[in-house]
Formats: structure tokens, C-alpha cells, sequence
């Protein structure tokens, strides 16, 4: 019956009340990405390989190849470690979580 006419004696339904919500601020985003490069393995430096990715200075860009870029919220190059990583994306969040 929704998409049945109106007759002239039925007015239409008011519409639905409007919730407003606040977008989070751009560092506030729900979602976050980062990705992490790893080192070259040992088969690959005896094979003489290169390495094909290039980082931004301000460690938000991944440039693979010549002209691929690709934008990150974090950039973690292949001398990086594990503690690196926890620190700069894990334990804001755990510490958030915590802090209710």
C-alpha cells in the first residue's frame, strides 16, 4: 500500500523525524589502514633483487613501481619492527578501549 495514490481526502504521513549525527573528524574515523613492507628475504638479495616500493617522508604514502601510489594512515618500511607497528596503531586503541 506505500506506493498506492493518495486520495483527496488522506493527507500524506509527516516524515520520519531527523537524527543528526556528527561525523567523526578525520583522525577519529572508525576504520583505519596501515600496511607494513617486508625486508627483502635472503633468496631474493642473492638474486640481487631491488627493492620496488618507495616511501613518502611523511610516512602516509606507498609508491609502487614508478607511478603507483597508493595512501595509507600509516606506512611501516621494511626496517619497521613488530614494536614499531604496536605502538603507533595497536596500543592507541587498546589504551581507548580501556579508557571506556
Amino acid at each position: 500500500m506505500a506506493n498506492a495514490p493518495l486520495s483527496p481526502t488522506h493527507e500524506p504521513p509527516p516524515p520520519p523525524p531527523t537524527t543528526v549525527v556528527a561525523a567523526p573528524a578525520a583522525d577519529e574515523s572508525a576504520v583505519r589502514v596501515a600496511v607494513r613492507a617486508r625486508p627483502l628475504i635472503e633468496k631474493e638479495i642473492v638474486e640481487k633483487c631491488r627493492e620496488c616500493v618507495a616511501y613518502s617522508c611523511d610516512g602516509r604514502q606507498l609508491v609502487l613501481g614508478k607511478d603507483r601510489r597508493f595512501t595509507f594512515d600509516h606506512v611501516f618500511g621494511p626496517m619497521s619492527g613488530q614494536e614499531d607497528v604496536y605502538l603507533d596503531c595497536v596500543k592507541p586503541l587498546v589504551d581507548s578501549c580501556i579508557a571506556g
